[in-house]
C-alpha cells in the first residue's frame, strides 16, 4: 500500500510515522496492519529486528489524523523509529545474505496471523500482470516522437521483454503462507547490531516460491549473478526451515512482473512529466542498458539445483 513515513521526536522517543496515501476502506486497512503487525511480533521474537508498533489508548494501530470531514480524512499508524544507515548492496550484499535466508526461514515459519488476507489488489496487479506488447509499442512510438534519448534503446530492448514477460503465469503451487512480500534491499536498515527490515504493512498469504524467487533476483543479480551468496543465502534459509521451491522460471513471475511494471511505469512518468527527471532518466537507462532477462533467470535457477 502506498504511505510515506515522518519522523516524530518527543519526550518520549522516536517515532515512525506512516501515512497511508492509498486505500479503499479503513476498516480493510486497520485489518492488514493488525495482520502484519502480528507477523512482525511474531518474527521479532525469533530474531528478526523490525518495527515495534504501537497502539493508541484504545488499542488501534491505524488513527485518523487532523480534523475536518471524511474527504480530507488521514490515517497512520505509530512506530519506533530505528536509527540506522539504508543498506547499499554493493557493500553490504555479502554480509546480508545468510541473514536474508534466515529472516526469509523465520517469517515462513511463524504462524499465519488469523486475520491474514490476500495480496493488496495493487501489490497483486504489481506481481501478477505485464503490460502487453501493444503498450510497449505504443511507448516506443511515443518515445520517439517525443525524441527521448532512450527511444531506440527501449527500441533495442523490446524483443527481450516480450520474452522475458513469458515467465509470468498464475501462481499454482501449494506453498502459501502470510510473508513479507517486499524484502527489497531498500527496505532493510544496516544498524549497529545488524540488519532491519521495514514495511510490514503489505504483508499478505501469497507463493513461497514466488517470494523466494524474487528475493534472489533483487538481492544476488544486480551487476552478474552471485552463485556465492545464492549459495550462503540458500543454505541459511534451508537450515532454518525454509521450504520454497523454485523448479523452474516461472517461480520468478513475482520478480519479473514488478521489473517490468517498474520499467514501464518510469516510462511512462518520462513521457507524461512536465519536466524531465534526471535521476528518473537515469534510473531508466540503466535498467534498458542492462535489463533482467531469461538467461539470468536460467543461471539462478541452475545455482539453486546445485544446492537442492
Amino acid at each position: 500500500m502506498m504511505a510515506r513515513i515522518w519522523r516524530l521526536d518527543s519526550t518520549s522517543g522516536s517515532y515512525a510515522v506512516k501515512e497511508f496515501r492509498d486505500f479503499v476502506d479503513v476498516g480493510e486497512l486497520a485489518s492488514r496492519v493488525e495482520a502484519s503487525t502480528q507477523l512482525a511480533n511474531a518474527a521479532r521474537e525469533s530474531g528478526v529486528v523490525g518495527p515495534r508498533a504501537v497502539r493508541d489508548s484504545a488499542g488501534e494501530l491505524v488513527g485518523r489524523v487532523g480534523i475536518g470531514d471524511d474527504s480530507d480524512a488521514v490515517y497512520a499508524s505509530v512506530s519506533k523509529w530505528i536509527d540506522g544507515r539504508p543498506l547499499q548492496l554493493t557493500r553490504d550484499v555479502s554480509d546480508a545474505a545468510a541473514w536474508l535466508g534466515r529472516t526469509a526461514a523465520t517469517i515462513e515459519c511463524a504462524p499465519d496471523p488469523p486475520a491474514a488476507q490476500s495480496l493488496d489488489p495493487w501489490l497483486m496487479n504489481w506481481l501478477t500482470t505485464v503490460p502487453a506488447i501493444f503498450e510497449w509499442q505504443t511507448a516506443l512510438e511515443q518515445s520517439r516522437r517525443a525524441d527521448k534519448a532512450w527511444a531506440e534503446l527501449l527500441s533495442a530492448r523490446l524483443g527481450q521483454l516480450t520474452r522475458l514477460a513469458e515467465s509470468v503465469t498464475p501462481a499454482t503451487d501449494a506453498r502459501q503462507s502470510v510473508l513479507h512480500p517486499d524484502m527489497q534491499p531498500k527496505n532493510v536498515l544496516v544498524t549497529s547490531t545488524g540488519f532491519a527490515l521495514l514495511d510490514w504493512n503489505d504483508a499478505a498469504r501469497c507463493s513461497v516460491d514466488r517470494i523466494l524467487a524474487r528475493t534472489l533476483i533483487e538481492w544476488f543479480t544486480p551487476g552478474g549473478v552471485r552463485p556465492d551468496l545464492i549459495t550462503g543465502f540458500m543454505r541459511a534459509y534451508r537450515a532454518d526451515g525454509g521450504r520454497g521451491v523454485i523448479e523452474d522460471v516461472t517461480a520468478f513471475g513475482y520478480a519479473v512482473a514488478a521489473f517490468l511494471n517498474y520499467l514501464y511505469e518510469t516510462i511512462q512518468s518520462e513521457l507524461t512529466s512536465d519536466r524531465a527527471s534526471g535521476d528518473s532518466s537515469g534510473e531508466l537507462v540503466a535498467a534498458l542498458t542492462r535489463p533482467l532477462d531469461t538467461s539470468t533467470l536460467e543461471d539462478v535457477l541452475a545455482v539453486v539445483r546445485e544446492i537442492s
